[in-house]
């Protein structure tokens, strides 16, 4: 029993690590970096929040998303980021990334997990008086690959259904 309870505290430790140093590398705009985290195959799929009358609807669409993206499309943004022609990014928007109730469950196997989060993400602009938060819960799966984890699919569902200006960072 406590075996089994020190491998679920030690694993909810390293995947709340993984997700820490994530949003340290992201805040710093050390993409390079940041995309090495990312397994081979991985999706990053960003929905758009709807809002319906009812309980009939989800609450996001199922085929209009802020980002689609494969690992070529997150290849491709951060490229452009490093053009100098990602207007949206110019100057390039503070972040500062909080990462928090972290749930982890064991995959079907040892080599992958699903972690839920919640992040709140503050962003600043070129105004200094007006700076933005968003919210967003988060479903990643991690895989084991090449002795770390990396990670194989995001799903992040932001808070706010109107945007106030273009989504132009990676949650």
């Amino acid at each position: 029993m406590r075996d089994s309870a020190s491998q679920k505290l030690l694993l909810h430790y390293e995947c709340q690590q993984w997700l820490t140093h994530e949003a340290c590398l992201l805040d710093e705009n050390r993409y390079e970096e940041w995309f090495a985290l990312l397994a081979p195959h991985v999706e990053y799929v960003v929905p758009i929040r709807i809002v319906v009358e009812g309980d009939s609807r989800p609450a996001f669409s199922e085929r209009a998303f802020h980002f689609k993206d494969n690992r070529a499309s997150l290849r491709a943004r951060i490229d452009r980021l490093n053009t100098g022609f990602a207007w949206a990014e110019r100057p390039p928007t503070r972040t500062q990334r909080f990462v928090s109730n972290v749930i982890v469950e064991k995959g079907i196997d040892s080599a992958t997990v699903t972690v839920h989060s919640s992040l709140l993400l503050y962003l600043g602009g070129s105004d200094p008086m007006c700076g933005e938060i968003l919210t967003a819960r988060r479903r990643d799966r991690l895989v084991w690959i090449d002795d770390r984890w990396a990670l194989e699919a995001r799903w992040a569902y932001i808070g706010q259904t109107i945007l106030s200006s273009s989504l132009s960072v990676f949650l």
